[in-house]
């Protein structure tokens, strides 16, 4: 398989459900392949996964030093998919990112927001992932 990059965006609630499916393919030129909405079933919290293969997530973080340029870029993409374009809508207002790294399907590394906004530990730990 491989190495994949798995970088979450956790907000407030799956604002997106009651109107979209949470999942979307990107073009080659994004430095993601794909998004899935992997939040609780009981809604405790929203979490959207971008998931990139090494060779785009390295040349993304290279191309963009900055985590938070890159946390930035992906509250745009969540904005123009799912608000119109709004990234100063209030679903988005306390969201964060981390990140975590797999090979050949198992865990090898992680990279968190230093947070605990919302919350949002218990959920996620509850959500399995």
């Amino acid at each position: 398989m491989g190495v994949v990059y798995r970088t979450y965006m956790v907000m407030k609630a799956p604002f997106w459900r009651d109107r979209f499916n949470g999942y979307g393919s990107f073009s080659p030129n994004f430095p993601f392949n794909e998004m899935t909405d992997i939040s609780p079933a009981g809604n405790q919290c929203g979490i959207l996964a971008f998931v990139s293969y090494v060779d785009k997530y390295q040349k993304w973080v290279a191309n963009m030093p900055n985590a938070f340029a890159r946390f930035e870029m992906l509250r745009k993409v969540i904005a123009d998919m799912f608000l119109n374009g709004n990234t100063g809508s209030p679903m988005l207002e306390g969201c964060f990112m981390y990140t975590r790294t797999f090979s050949d399907h198992q865990y090898i590394g992680a990279a968190y927001q230093p947070t605990t906004k919302m919350g949002v530990w218990l959920a996620v730990e509850e959500s399995g992932d």
